[in-house]
């Protein structure tokens, strides 16, 4: 799982013994690891699996207080299982807009719908094997939701 080279410098140097080098990835190392068994093509939903792997939720426990929204919910849910949210941001130029990014993972066409319950908002979109969308989500429902580029210029 790791190495320890004497330095980030990958010539063929060979250390003298007597140089006082300091080594990479010393000390005590933590790590997570999956099994993940799959019955169809293992690309399907690794990507999704690592990331919930590697992203661990973060809890806020909190008490009963009033208020209109349900006591569990979601953001964001996208199917299928190939499709991945990857960011949900503030836009850059409108305060009342948000930015949803998404990809696909398995080299597969996929026709991908994106849930958002707490705005009332759902994308449907496209995507070829391995594209990346970005979309502009309006604060208001009324107004539709526009494909961007990276960059967020319309």
């Amino acid at each position: 799982m790791l190495r320890s080279p004497a330095y980030a410098h990958h010539d063929p140097h060979r250390p003298e013994p007597w140089e006082a080098l300091t080594y990479l990835d010393q000390g005590e190392q933590t790590f997570s690891y999956a099994l993940l068994p799959h019955a169809e093509r293992w690309t399907a939903s690794t990507v999704r699996r690592a990331a919930e792997l590697n992203q661990r939720p973060l809890v806020l426990l909190d008490t009963w207080h009033p208020g209109r929204l349900p006591a569990a919910g979601s953001l964001v849910a996208a199917e299928p299982e190939n499709v991945v949210v990857s960011v949900i941001k503030c836009a850059e130029d409108d305060p009342r807009a948000c930015v949803v990014r998404c990809y696909e993972t398995a080299g597969a066409p996929a026709d991908a719908v994106i849930a958002m319950p707490a705005l009332g908002r759902l994308i449907r979109a496209q995507l070829a094997p391995g594209e990346i969308k970005t979309f502009l989500v309006p604060e208001d429902s009324d107004q539709p939701v526009e494909e961007t580029d990276l960059l967020e210029w319309r």
